[in-house]
């Protein structure tokens, strides 16, 4: 019976479709890798590196009404719907000043970026931009538990790219994936409309879309927040380094985002109950330690994943030699994602509180300190690894910065923060980047993965338990459980 319950549970169901998605994502990322090669996928990944910027052209809308309904106790429906309305109204404002600044680019034949091909494609990301902001707005399904089309959408994408590959090269395989990308968007979009659980409206409320702005604005940069840290890097690359170099980032920057999509999955679907959890109002007992438990699960399994991914990598590379270059860039970045990791908890409660702004400001200062960093690495054309060795460092920064916000909404006062940083997880880090920058990879990742299991063992411990409670069904499997 307890078999069953996990097998019909929607989240347990939505994350093996996921995982199987994010299976046929990253078979796609190696083979579009494998296929276009470092010159053509430097391009590829300037172009998603510019669609990543589009993106944050949303201004956080979606984010925002993640944030608005997701803590709103009122069941009032006319109450959502407007939400719902005034956000697809700022959508739509956003969509047309995107498409009057393509047209203007191709009418005034603004040449820029020439090697990436930016001009002859801007405008497949522009319409690629403006569709994935509609889509997002449909949030409201994940909101009600209704993941069923979610699963459709994702599995559909996946597919539809992947099926494309072995007919086209070079630089017809990227705008054969920009066309297939916007088609299958496209259609999503209309299936999400077919009994959509909130009626879409377009309503103007000027104290409305300010409310969602404000809170939108601050939540992109949260969201993005390691995005936008890994972007920055990626642009001084795309300026100043060659397109191969840029290619050879692309994939280790393709491959550190893989990883994670697995366990990104799992967070996906639960944040909105998160921040339910942690938000204003909630003891300040159970704040601590829900916070406490998420970040010790979140980072222990995170960092797993990391030591493990830096293991394999020379398996990886011997599959495809020509992105040999790319490996130590690789492993960098990996760890750079687990000091995002560390602070998941403190991030999560300052966002269930409101505290974007503190939030969106700690990241731009993190931006701005990879990008001094990089600037300086370029300047001095230092090796393009020490690039990611910039990114590893505005990452460590942006945790320091995460666990002061969440110390102090704690009520935890002075220098007591540092207390609550994973030492033995630092330390383990910063010993592993020490030999992967003398290209001695795998042993800095064996090094690496002793020094955190030795400081380690309690979390270790915790998330053994945690894992064999839900596999055995001593509780049942609804992985909300985590923050109770």
């Amino acid at each position: 019976m307890k078999l069953l319950n996990i097998i019909n549970n929607s989240i347990f169901i939505f994350t093996i479709c996921r995982y199987f998605g994010y299976g046929l994502q990253a078979i796609r990322s190696i083979l579009i890798a494998k296929i276009l090669g470092p010159h053509f996928f430097g391009i590829w990944g300037f172009l998603m590196m510019v669609e990543k910027y589009l993106f944050m052209t949303s201004f956080g809308v979606p984010n925002a009404l993640n944030l608005e309904l997701s803590t709103n106790s009122s069941d009032n429906f006319s109450e959502k719907k407007k939400i719902v309305g005034s956000g697809l109204f700022i959508i739509i404002i956003v969509a047309v000043v995107l498409f009057v600044c393509g047209f203007g680019v191709k009418f005034l034949n603004i040449k820029t970026f020439e090697p990436y091909l930016l001009g002859k494609y801007i405008n497949y990301l522009i319409l690629l931009s403006i569709l994935n902001h509609f889509k997002q707005i449909l949030i409201i399904y994940r909101l009600q538990g209704k993941l069923n089309k979610n699963i459709l959408s994702d599995l559909f994408l996946a597919i539809s790219l992947l099926s494309i590959i072995y007919f086209f090269r070079e630089e017809s395989l990227i705008q054969a994936l920009l066309l297939t990308n916007i088609v299958a968007i496209f259609i999503s979009i209309i299936v999400f409309l077919i009994h959509i659980p909130i009626p879409l409206s377009i309503i103007c409320d000027i104290e409305l879309l300010k409310r969602i702005l404000l809170i939108g604005i601050p939540l992109v940069v949260y969201n993005f927040s390691f995005y936008l840290i890994s972007l920055s890097a990626r642009t001084v690359i795309s300026c100043y380094y060659l397109v191969e170099e840029m290619g050879y980032y692309s994939f280790a920057t393709t491959l550190s985002n893989v990883s994670f999509l697995g366990i990104n999955a799992i967070v996906w679907v639960l944040f909105p109950n998160i921040l339910n959890k942690i938000k204003e109002g909630t003891v300040q007992k159970v704040t601590y330690q829900a916070v406490a438990k998420i970040n010790t699960l979140y980072e222990t399994s995170v960092f797993l994943i990391i030591y493990g991914m830096i293991l394999i990598s020379p398996v990886i590379f011997y599959f495809l030699p020509e992105y040999k270059q790319a490996e130590s860039v690789l492993s960098i970045l990996l760890l750079s994602q687990g000091f995002f990791s560390i602070s998941f908890g403190y991030r999560s409660l300052a966002l269930a509180r409101r505290k974007q702004k503190i939030v969106a400001a700690s990241a731009i200062m993190a931006f701005i300190i990879v990008v001094i960093c990089s600037l300086f690495s370029s300047y001095y054309n230092l090796d393009y690894k020490w690039i990611a060795v910039s990114v590893l460092i505005g990452s460590f920064f942006y945790a320091i910065f995460q666990t002061i916000i969440g110390t102090k909404i704690l009520q935890i006062n002075g220098f007591s923060w540092i207390g609550y940083l994973p030492l033995g997880s630092i330390i383990a880090v910063f010993s592993a980047l020490l030999l992967i920058v003398l290209d001695l990879t795998f042993c800095g990742g064996v090094l690496g993965l002793f020094i955190f299991i030795i400081t380690n063992k309690n979390r270790l411990k915790s998330l053994w338990v945690f894992l064999y409670q839900k596999i055995s069904g001593q509780s049942e499997f609804i992985i909300e459980n985590l923050i109770k």
